[in-house]
Formats: structure tokens, sequence, C-alpha cells
């Protein structure tokens, strides 16, 4: 399993975090530490694009929940079966 992440610099000093790959027990570790980057050097909208992201487990879902309720992160591109996992693990609607 594998996943890419790579920062992408929006207007208003927003930042993107754009997650390839999957999002599993063994990949959560680098995604989290983009996110924290991302969150440290940039001010604005914190923004997570899960448009190309094939998989996560819970490890993933809690990841992207936390991410949420620390950083204040907007998920983006989130793919109908993600939302159901995140839904299934007990995620609150509100936050998806």
């Amino acid at each position: 399993m594998s996943l890419h992440c790579e920062q992408r610099e929006l207007t208003g000093g927003a930042v993107a975090v754009v997650l390839h790959g999957e999002l599993q027990a063994d990949t959560t570790a680098e995604a989290r530490r983009e996110i924290a980057s991302a969150r440290e050097h940039h001010d604005g909208a914190l923004l997570i694009d899960l448009r190309d992201v094939g998989a996560a487990d819970a490890f993933g879902i809690a990841l992207l929940l936390k991410a949420q309720l620390v950083h204040g992160a907007h998920l983006v591109g989130m793919s109908a079966a993600l939302t159901e996992a995140a839904l299934t693990s007990g995620a609150p609607t509100e936050l998806l």
C-alpha cells in the first residue's frame, strides 16, 4: 500500500494537502506529518483533497476526523465509499 502527499498553495493563504493512494494504518503517519506541516506554514484555510484516495481504513478515517477537529480542515473530493466508511465508523454526519 502506498500514499503520496503534496501541498498546493491556494489564494488567500489557504493550502490544500492532496492525497494520492490508500489512507490506511501503514500510511497515516505520512499524511499526518503533511497535514501538520501545512497547518504550521499556512494561516489560511486547510483543505484535504481526497479525490485520488482509493481506500481508507479506520486509522485513515480517524486521521481525517482529527484533522477536522484539531486543525479545522475541510475535506474535499470525498468519494461515496469513503463517506460510507466514515459514517459506518461512527463519524458525525456534520463533519462529512
